[in-house]
């Protein structure tokens, strides 16, 4: 039998649905019940990526840093993921 692994992308490529508007206590939520269902890694960030909180992309209704740390505070066993895309976010993101 082969294992899955399983990422979920809600709370990064699923920003988009709601116009990335997840509140930090909404990612803590969410971030959490993924980790209890046992998800291999949650990946977290603006849905366009870190840094993409702009006028172009959307910005969204808390910091990458921010979206990140709530997430991070209730994970017990999923790994912490995040996106970066070259053009959006630089070495510093």
């Amino acid at each position: 039998m082969t294992d899955l692994y399983i990422q979920d992308v809600t709370l990064r490529d699923g920003m988009h649905a709601v116009a990335h508007r997840y509140t930090v206590e909404q990612v803590r939520t969410i971030a959490a019940a993924l980790d209890a269902a046992g998800v291999a890694a949650i990946e977290v960030a603006h849905g366009d990526g870190l840094a993409g909180s702009s006028v172009n992309y959307g910005h969204g209704a808390a910091s990458d840093a921010d979206w990140i740390a709530a997430a991070a505070e209730v994970m017990t066993n999923a790994k912490l993921t995040t996106l970066l895309l070259p053009g959006i976010g630089t070495i510093a993101d």
